[in-house]
């Protein structure tokens, strides 16, 4: 990429717009160009005059400069370095080294190639030491490389003039200062290689163990020995490494290492080799294994199957692998990594080995010890880490060189179901469901911390240092996987199920499901766990990316199989969870703020926020009360858990849900069965408020209405093996890799299968059936569709179709018509009008009164709304009713109804009756009406009647409940008639031995 040429205006205009303070510089200098320039370093005065055309420009770094820091690399000449020249000469620095640094460094940040070669990496960030500091990193004996920290004071930039007569040049592709945070820099700086320097540091002094030095030198090599002043405590560490990755015990290792220090013409002491053995082996588990692991790549990590297998004393102190889901929120703590101690007295006849600095690199274990301490306290703990080198005598004084950022939060076990157990919970397995500390270093490979996450740990077993708890540090952490799907056997679904239609694959899979699962005739409850497992997360319909994971539900009766079902499912999907009732509360369902043992707060999120995008089944839910559901509903309806308490946090809980539930009796607390209830859709009154009825996408209602017969039979039925395929399916599904489609005809029928829906099974008081069942049926539609694989051949694109909706709405239609739902509708919807009911109220009148002509009983009707109080004379005398088989049995009717009710002088009509009255008049008059307002009447004459604005609607309705049906066999025809099929054949084929076959016949009306 070709760099645009930058002039000196607009580097000067650059830096301040960014809020970066200048002051002039002498012409080939690093020197201020003002005799008083302090007060322009530390912010009291602000440089505004300009620059002449032959000064250098100097940024101020620091909080002034809105957090500027420089890094200034250099590399160093060998000769003035080993001859520690108090001003040594810089060579040309590879540009390849602050890429290392600061990875593409050019396209991230301001950078400067400065005259003499080397370069400044430009940054802000917004917690800076408080001195500048200076880093050295040897690579080998010919390249030596340098770090200068700038925080304070001035630093010459780009378009200046360096004192050989080399120009300043920004070489980066942005003039954008960025932001940084030092930690992840400085850590980098430390993988490299660089150390803290101090005017003694040399070539030969730099003693502390890192992994370059780890890396450089060979076994072999190491093994001949003869290993000389400067190198021998380095060396004596790195063999020791690399003999402990070949699986060696300590034990062992010593015993090749400890010939060649004897053999060494100058021996260290064995107090300092004790203490080299014991730095190598932190070093080599905090460092080596992380990194390198054991000798060809056999990692000798111990794999455990369960989280709670680390309490056993077994594990203790050794490394360990897990998986494991994150629980909490987190809290971060900035501890020490890497600190100096020296002695402070400077007398030549106090001699210490202290007077020499001494580097410390904290081990993981060591910096957790620093975790929620005050800072007074920090200094005594670091002493004590050091204290056994010094002397009594000794003024042991500290500075901290590197500290790092630790992520403490909770973990516990995946689990698939959850049982009480007197105060505890556990799996099906017997393991508890316990909650464990956790730290990790934060940098940028860290991931994200989220509850719910599912995650492979690999850590340390260590003891908490405050509650001596068992607890683990992560050397890595990586998310599973959960969705990674098997695609081969995907495609064997999809070949199974794309020749066949819905109802055929649904007949298919809950025939074999019931086999595999041995519970029978619980289809009902197999269907709604399939929807709600399958179900998208998100679906765009009608424009809008909308909420799509089901939440469902199943009352009825204990032990008829309702909870079995849902976990036979979960046991062939491998995946979601089931969790026991006792469990059922707010807060284990959402979670709580709790204490940990250094008195900070977490969040402890419950099991809803950590099946997020999964699967939860809540088995005797009905413990938790209507407020406590409540409160959750909102939560449910959002995807999202908040606690606001001692601790805050906030985490998703886009989960899809089963509630399995009893139902109650008023007192809320005993449970009822079934058959208590005249229609079992009231069992739902007791255990929920009325919105959260309403965010029911599905309900199904059980009973105990299996016959021991039908229990008791042979159980060595065998599945098709394919089902056990679905579970890759669902991987898929819950991978949201993929998008909903749905066709023109399956939007269509979502909007007409809603509003027939609503028109049937709609009440205020049971609104499981809502003003949103448009969105419920989308959703539903499209898992089902998921469900029964209707994905293109690239598995990228799942098409809804119009045969997916009808499914489901024949399937919500017939649940909750066995549940009695539409006959509450109609006792309730006194008031609430449709052209289906007035069809029936003119049908009955019509059989009453002995007259068809529905034209005349809306006649009558209107009139009876209009008038509003009558005597029964003028009724008969205005529409010319014989008395007794015409007005008694309309009178009879209509008071029965209570469209009317009997007065002192004579019937008053009741709202009921106004509203049928103001039905008719709104309709006819509608400008949205699709019927004409002249209409042909009933009798297929050509006549055209005035003013009435229903008849061809009603007409419709009438061919829809009247059928022709033959029967094949002996030709009987019975015309028009509002009985069943079903009713037809079983009347007309009892008592025969060879059953007759009856048909539909249709034909056309008469001209």
């Amino acid at each position: 990429m070709t760099l645009e040429p930058v002039n000196r205006e607009d580097i000067i205009d650059n830096f301040t717009s960014q809020k970066v303070r200048m002051l002039p510089v002498k012409p080939r200098s690093k020197a201020p160009d003002m005799d008083e320039y302090k007060p322009y370093l530390s912010g009291e005065m602000i440089w505004d005059s300009g620059f002449k055309p032959e000064q250098n420009i100097g940024v101020i770094c620091g909080k002034v400069s809105d957090g500027l820091f420089v890094i200034d690399i250099e590399k160093i000449h060998p000769e003035d370095y080993q001859t520690k020249a108090p001003k040594p000469r810089h060579i040309p620095c590879e540009e390849s080294v602050i890429h290392q640094i600061i990875p593409n460094c050019t396209d991230v940040t301001f950078t400067t190639k400065t005259g003499s070669g080397s370069y400044h990496l430009l940054g802000k960030a917004d917690r800076l030491p408080s001195k500048t500091s200076k880093f050295i990193y040897v690579k080998d004996d010919e390249n030596i490389y340098q770090i200068d920290f700038k925080v304070t004071g001035q630093c010459v930039e780009a378009s200046s003039i360096h004192e050989n007569g080399n120009q300043y040049e920004m070489i980066s592709h942005t003039k954008t200062i960025k932001r940084f945070d030092l930690q992840h820099i400085l850590k980098r700086i430390e993988k490299i290689g660089f150390r803290p320097a101090s005017k003694k540091t040399t070539a030969t002094k730099i003693q502390s163990l890192n992994q370059n030095d780890y890396a450089q030198w060979d076994k072999d090599d190491l093994l001949k020995g003869g290993w000389v002043r400067g190198e021998r405590r380095r060396k004596q560490k790195s063999l020791y490494c690399k003999i402990r990755r070949q699986k060696k015990t300590i034990g062992e290792t010593k015993a090749v290492i400890n010939p060649i220090l004897d053999s060494l013409e100058d021996k260290l002491d064995q107090n300092e080799i004790n203490i080299n053995y014991e730095d190598a082996e932190k070093f080599f588990q905090s460092d080596v294994l992380v990194e390198y692991g054991y000798a060809e790549n056999q990692i000798d990590i111990i794999k455990l199957d369960n989280l709670t297998d680390i309490e056993k004393s077994e594990y203790a102190g050794k490394i360990v692998q897990v998986n494991a889901v994150i629980s909490s929120n987190s809290i971060a703590y900035n501890v020490p990594k890497e600190f100096e101690a020296r002695c402070a007295i400077t007398e030549e006849l106090h001699m210490c080995r202290g007077q020499t600095p001494i580097h410390v690199k904290l081990t993981c274990d060591k910096t957790v010890e620093f975790v929620d301490i005050q800072s007074e306290k920090r200094d005594g703990k670091m002493t004590g880490f050091v204290k056994g080198q010094f002397t009594k005598h000794c003024t042991i004084r500290k500075k901290q060189l590197m500290s790092i950022t630790l992520q403490k939060f909770k973990i516990r076990p995946i689990i698939s179901s959850l049982y009480k157990k007197e105060k505890n919970f556990f799996d099906d397995d017997g393991n508890k469901w316990a909650s464990y500390d956790i730290f990790i270093e934060n940098n940028d490979d860290t991931i994200d911390i989220e509850a719910g996450k599912e995650v492979e740990i690999v850590g340390l077993v260590m003891a908490d240092p405050k509650s001596q708890k068992v607890t683990l540090y992560a050397h890595s952490m990586t998310a599973l996987n959960e969705n990674e799907f098997d695609a081969e056997k995907v495609r064997a679904i999809h070949e199974r199920f794309k020749s066949r239609t819905v109802t055929e694959n649904m007949d298919w899979l809950t025939s074999e499901f019931e086999k595999y699962s041995r519970i029978i005739k619980r289809r009902n409850v197999a269907e709604m766990g399939f929807l709600t497992f399958f179900s998208p997360l998100y679906i765009n319909f009608e424009g809008l990316n909308i909420p799509s994971w089901v939440k469902s539900l199943a009352i009825g009766d204990s032990t008829v199989g309702k909870s079995e079902t849902v976990r036979k499912l979960i046991i062939l999907l491998k995946a979601g969870q089931i969790v026991s009732g006792e469990m059922a509360t707010v807060a284990g369902l959402a979670g709580a703020a709790v204490q940990a043992s250094g008195g900070q707060w977490f969040v402890d999120y419950g099991v809803l926020p950590m099946q997020d995008r999964k699967l939860l089944a809540i088995d005797g839910a009905h413990i938790l009360r209507q407020e406590e559901l409540a409160k959750l509903a909102e939560a449910e309806r959002n995807g999202k858990i908040e606690i606001m308490k001692a601790a805050k946090g906030e985490a998703y809980a886009r989960t899809r849900q089963i509630k399995i539930m009893n139902p109650v009796d008023d007192d809320m607390t005993t449970t009822m069965s079934m058959n208590s209830f005249f229609y079992p859709v009231k069992s739902l009154t007791n255990n929920f408020h009325i919105q959260s009825i309403a965010r029911i996408d599905f309900a199904c209602f059980v009973s105990d209405d299996v016959s021991a017969a039908d229990r008791n039979v042979q159980g060595d039925i065998k599945y098709d093996p394919l089902l056990e395929d679905m579970s890759e399916l669902l991987r898929l599904v819950w991978s949201m890799k993929y998008t909903v489609e749905f066709t023109d005809k399956a939007l269509d029928e979502i909007l007409k299968q809603s509003t027939e829906l609503e028109n049937k099974f709609k009440t205020e008081s049971i609104p499981l059936i809502s003003n949103d069942q448009k969105y419920k049926l989308a959703k539903l539609s499209a898992s089902l569709a998921c469900v029964t694989c209707s994905f293109n051949d690239t598995f990228d694109v799942v098409t809804v179709t119009d045969e997916h909706v009808r499914y489901v709405s024949n399937l919500i239609t017939e649940e909750y018509h066995k549940a009695g739902l539409d006959e509450i509708v109609k006792q309730t919807r006194h008031g609430k009008v449709d052209l289906g009911m007035l069809y029936q109220i003119i049908d009955d009148i019509g059989s009453k009164i002995n007259n068809n002509d529905k034209e005349e009983i809306i006649r009558i009707l209107q009139w009876i709304a209009e008038t509003g109080k009558f005597p029964k004379e003028e009724l008969q005398e205005h529409f010319d009713l014989s008395r007794d088989s015409q007005l008694k049995p309309l009178i009879g009717y209509l008071a029965d109804e209570k469209i009317i009710k009997r007065g002192k002088t004579g019937f008053t009509v009741l709202r009921f009756g106004t509203e049928i009255g103001r039905f008719i008049v709104n309709f006819s008059n509608s400008s949205n009406s699709r019927a004409p307002k002249t209409d042909t009447p009933l009798n297929n004459t050509n006549q055209k009647k005035e003013g009435v604005s229903l008849l061809d609607l009603l007409e419709e309705l009438e061919r829809r409940k009247t059928h022709t049906f033959r029967c094949n066999d002996c030709n009987t025809e019975w015309p028009k008639t509002k009985q069943s099929l079903e009713d037809l054949q079983e009347w007309h084929n009892e008592g025969k031995l060879v059953q007759h076959e009856i048909v539909e016949i249709f034909k056309d009306p008469a001209p």
